[in-house]
Formats: C-alpha cells, sequence, structure tokens
C-alpha cells in the first residue's frame, strides 16, 4: 500500500468562512478555535459588527463580504440570508488552497476556485428553520418573519441543497448533526 503524506498545514493557503459576526456565542467560539489551529488564515464573514471587531482578536482581523455595506444589513441580518449566499459565492478564493466554512445557514455557498482546493464544512447543524425545527421557528416568528419563512422555504431548502453540493466533506460536531446532514443533504 502506497502512503499518502499529508500537507503541512503551514504551508496552505486557508480561508475561515463564518456566516455574521455580529455576537459572540459558540459557533464564533469554534472559529476562534479553528484561528488559533491555523492562525495564517484568513477569516471571511458577510456581515461583521464593529463592536465585536473590537473586541475579538479573529473578528479584528476578519475581512467582511459587500453584505455589511447593504443598508440595514447588520441590524436586520437574517432577511439578508440569500444575499449572503450570493456574497460568499461570489468571493474570490482562487488563492487558498483549503476553504473552511464554520456552517449553519449559507456560508457552505463560497466555492474554491484553484485547481485541486478542497471545500470542507465544519456544519453546526443544516439551517433548523428550513429543516428539523421549521414547525418550531413557525411558532415563535412574529407574523412577517412566519409569512417570510412559509413563502421562502421551499426555495431556500432547495437553494441549501444546491450549495451542499458544492462541500467537498463535511465534519460534524456529533452523531446527531451528522444525521441531520445526512437527511438533509443526502
Amino acid at each position: 500500500m502506497r502512503s499518502i503524506e499529508a500537507p503541512d498545514l503551514a504551508e496552505l493557503r486557508v480561508l475561515l468562512v463564518h456566516q455574521w459576526l455580529y455576537t459572540w456565542a459558540g459557533a464564533e467560539r469554534d472559529l476562534m478555535e479553528l484561528a488559533r489551529l491555523l492562525p495564517h488564515a484568513d477569516v471571511l464573514a458577510g456581515i461583521v459588527s464593529p463592536e465585536l471587531r473590537r473586541e475579538q482578536p479573529v473578528v479584528e482581523r476578519a475581512i467582511e463580504s459587500w453584505v455589511g455595506r447593504i443598508p440595514f444589513a447588520r441590524t436586520h441580518h437574517r432577511w439578508f440570508l440569500p444575499v449572503h449566499a450570493a456574497a460568499f459565492a461570489t468571493f474570490d478564493t482562487s488563492d487558498y488552497d483549503l476553504v473552511i466554512s464554520i456552517s449553519h445557514a449559507f456560508e457552505k455557498a463560497v466555492r474554491p476556485r484553484k485547481p485541486g482546493a478542497i471545500h470542507l464544512s465544519y456544519c453546526l447543524s443544516p439551517p433548523r428553520y428550513l429543516w428539523d425545527l421549521s414547525a418550531e421557528h413557525d411558532v415563535l416568528a412574529k407574523p412577517a418573519q412566519r409569512l417570510a419563512l412559509r413563502a421562502g422555504r421551499a426555495p431556500l431548502r432547495a437553494l441549501d441543497r444546491r450549495m451542499a453540493r458544492g462541500v467537498d466533506r463535511f465534519v460534524s460536531q456529533s452523531g446527531v448533526v451528522a444525521d441531520r446532514v445526512r437527511r438533509a443533504y443526502g
């Protein structure tokens, strides 16, 4: 059997992709740990809170997508989810050997453009408001949100599945999440 040498991660150009950096919670701590393991990696986020940028070193170095320049995008980020998908899909990744999306929404739309580059999705969960907890989200939503969720659920599910096809490998934090990934994306 022929052995395969793993590349030295320090020699790879790496991009870490996160949906939005407006609060400091579990997903952001995952980003921080990945950035600690890959200190040379660039960080891309759909939107970045200026306050959080001042408080967290990993956020301070984040590149904000063009979504952050849209009026109200920072204060109403959830309404801009499909726009985030477009921003991630069009981001120039041609310099990167490895793209890692920390995924709970549409950051997995990012596409490696360099030949041989890999997209690894550390999937925290498929979007629960689209998949396994959609009924619970309907109950908790305000009327306008409920209407938007119901009208947009089918096209957003289709978009989510299409984005998942661009991922080379999914990694999950538990067997439960891995099962959700299998059910949502096959």
